[in-house]
């Protein structure tokens, strides 16, 4: 045997061995809980299946979040590359989610290694055909997404997100499983003479860095009002109660809401569009509109 053919053999062997003593349990194991400790939501995964070299593919994951509906995603699917992992001690791992349903698919990049501040991390993703009916409401999503952190906490470092959301609906008033902010909207939407508030169309974007997320761009086509907002921060803290937020609105109401706000705010015409500002701590945020406190006007 050559020399060339002992180096096949002996990576092949090595290959064979690193996949056959890979700990994939446990990583699984390390995963899932890292996932439900940052979300609070819990996770059952149906089976887990490995392919060589380095492939694993979950299959039936059950999550069950605080202040969602369960839902169910049908696959996910990670390929670590071999060549980087072997000759520069990198992670290069491509995935693939797949909703249950053809409800949707997001595919992404991450990148990882080791620095003495700890591990850092690139991600890079996008996602289509987001169906949100597997989370209790109404709407299809699509997403961009990149971010770069070292450590846990992926807020702490920088990225990007930008956002697109067709057809969204919130029926607060036939939900019977209405939490937080629903149950709050569940009050307000037979004030306002509707049963549910619809946007045919919504795009955002997003930066952060540091644990500071800056709103670049909000637009929402919506029923009875269109949002429009370029500017906003919020400051995470915790508890995230502790955070500080910041942001400014520009609302231009139809409908059952132009006819209304003329009797609920003071000074205010149809001619321009209602300014919104909040800012302040979550838990007690000051809410301006049209430049007087709320509690002045209602």
């Amino acid at each position: 045997m050559t020399g060339l053919g002992y180096l096949c053999f002996g990576v092949i062997a090595f290959l064979f061995f690193f996949y056959m003593t890979f700990p994939f349990r446990l990583i699984q194991e390390k995963v899932m809980q890292a996932f439900e400790n940052k979300t609070g939501c819990q996770t059952n995964v149906g089976d887990l299946k490995q392919s060589f070299p380095l492939q694993l593919t979950w299959e039936q994951i059950q999550v069950i979040c605080p202040e969602f509906s369960p839902f169910v995603v049908e696959s996910l699917q990670a390929k670590v590359a071999l060549k980087p992992l072997l000759l520069h001690q990198r992670a290069e791992i491509t995935f693939q989610v797949q909703m249950a349903g053809e409800n949707g698919q997001i595919r992404g990049t991450v990148i990882t290694h080791s620095t003495p501040e700890g591990l850092s991390f690139s991600l890079q993703q996008k996602g289509w055909g987001l169906n949100l009916a597997s989370i209790g409401y109404a709407g299809i999503l699509s997403m961009k997404g990149e971010g770069n952190w070292t450590g846990n906490d992926f807020l702490a470092g920088v990225g990007s997100l930008s956002v697109q959301l067709n057809g969204f609906r919130i029926d607060p008033q036939g939900n019977s499983e209405n939490r937080g902010w629903t149950a709050t909207l569940a009050g307000i939407t037979p004030l306002l003479g509707v049963s549910s508030l619809s946007f045919p169309r919504i795009e955002g974007e997003i930066t952060w860095q540091n644990k500071t997320m800056t709103l670049n761009k909000l637009n929402a086509d919506g029923e009875i009002a269109d949002l429009i907002s370029d500017s906003g921060s919020l400051i995470l803290n915790e508890p995230v109660s502790e955070s500080l937020i910041r942001s400014h609105l520009q609302i231009s109401p139809k409908g059952n809401l132009e006819k209304m706000l003329p009797l609920l705010v003071p000074n205010y015409s149809n001619k321009k569009p209602l300014t919104l500002a909040i800012t302040g701590r979550i838990a007690s945020p000051e809410i301006v509109m049209n430049g007087m406190p709320t509690p002045a006007i209602f």
